[in-house]
């Protein structure tokens, strides 16, 4: 498996350049100073400060309208491919087994959702929000936006009411996805409070979402597609705000172009483990740009994606899903190395029918590995070069590299 770790460090953020899948090295890193012409916090009048950039590897305009195409493009090459896994439930909210979805059942429920926000008047350009927490909804609804011609406005779960009202008042929010009918009322009320006459739909209340599907049953293909196409690369994709810790959240505007030239490079540069049998766990926050653009690069190359909105059941789910491609945070990485220290070794059944342990190694090697520290992010694992020796054996006929043959 393999773990990008990300850190926060001071400096200018760099990746480290390693060979391309066909063993080619990629364009060497072009660096450039410029002067900054004015003053901040972070940077002095006239400060000489070092611009880092490097050839694309993918030119957006080539292949890609907008991000829409990238599903799209999907569904051309692999319909049938499993493009999500959904976790499955029982009564007491504990995960049983994970459902399958593939890349055309994923874009039928992106065109059903989009097809019923034009039932509903959403026009080009309207602002659309998603507060909830990481789930494969959240990703319908994202796309759904888009394809309807809308604009995209993550608003994180654990924002307060003010942050809320501010990012509505400031993005002029028309319509808003919501996880939970309360978190829905709440929104209803903060609406009603400014006199105005908006609509809010629950993702866990099935007569809400089918009431948005109805909807748009009147809805054409050739309308939905005539949507879908009328963005251009230049035009906003989606706004994302910051935290809003020290002042109202201030919206930055992504454009299209932004976006899905960094989703189809970033799949490009690490298409060693972004690729068709590999596999990964999105529990990070989907509002932030971080897990939404991996989420897009995974669909874009293939990979398999799950969701977790709590991190803390990621760590059980772990032998089940068996992920080839994780981003984590530090203190997850911790949770998860202090848990396989506690949790007694027990055999399994493995994917090709050998017998399965944790690797102690595996530990080893994750406990073991630093990250430079001018390095953001730094790719570690068994897949990838790294300064720290792991002599953890991979199976050959599939991606379970955290398991020795037994």
């Amino acid at each position: 498996m393999v773990i990008l770790l990300l850190t926060r460090v001071s400096g200018i953020p760099l990746l480290e350049k390693k060979p391309t899948k066909n063993g080619a090295t990629p364009p060497t890193t072009a660096i450039t100073k410029t002067t900054h012409p004015y003053s901040s916090p972070d940077c002095a009048q006239g400060k000489t400060v070092q611009e880092i950039s490097s050839p694309l590897l993918v030119d957006p305009s080539t292949t890609h309208q907008n991000t829409t195409d990238v599903l799209e493009h999907r569904l051309q090459q692999s319909p049938r491919h499993i493009a999500f896994e959904t976790p499955v439930r029982d009564a007491s909210g504990t995960i049983t087994r994970w459902k399958p979805i593939t890349t055309e059942a994923f874009a039928r429920d992106v065109k059903a959702f989009a097809k019923g926000l034009i039932g509903k008047n959403v026009q080009p350009g309207d602002r659309v929000a998603i507060f909830a927490p990481t789930r494969y909804e959240w990703a319908v609804a994202d796309l759904a936006i888009m394809y309807a011609g809308g604009v995209v406005v993550p608003v994180y779960e654990t924002s307060s009411p003010a942050q809320i009202t501010a990012i509505l008042r400031d993005a002029k929010v028309r319509v808003v996805f919501t996880e939970t009918s309360q978190q829905r009322q709440h929104f209803e009320k903060a609406y009603a409070q400014h006199n105005i006459s908006n609509k809010v739909f629950c993702l866990e209340d099935e007569w809400c979402i089918n009431t948005l599907v109805d909807a748009g049953a009147h809805i054409s293909d050739e309308t939905l597609e005539e949507r879908r196409t009328r963005a251009a690369l230049d035009d906003v994709a989606t706004i994302v705000y910051t935290s809003g810790t020290t002042s109202d959240p201030k919206g930055a505007k992504i454009t299209h172009r932004n976006l899905v030239g960094q989703v189809l490079n970033i799949a490009a540069a690490y298409s060693e483990v972004v690729h068709e049998q590999g596999s990964t766990v999105i529990f990070l926050p989907l509002a932030h740009v971080l897990a939404r653009g991996l989420q897009f690069a995974c669909l874009a190359g293939g990979m398999r994606v799950s969701h977790l909105s709590d991190p803390k059941e990621l760590i059980g789910q772990l032998p089940t899903i068996q992920p080839s491609f994780l981003v984590l945070v530090p203190r997850v990485l911790e949770k998860i190395q202090e848990t396989s220290r506690h949790k007694p070794k027990i055999r399994g059944s493995h994917p090709h029918g050998k017998k399965r342990v944790p690797s102690p190694s595996n530990e080893a090697h994750i406990s073991k590995t630093k990250l430079h520290p001018r390095t953001f992010p730094r790719v570690t694992g068994h897949n990838t070069p790294s300064s720290t020796s792991c002599s953890t054996r991979a199976c050959a006929s599939c991606s379970a590299a955290t398991w020795n043959r037994r």
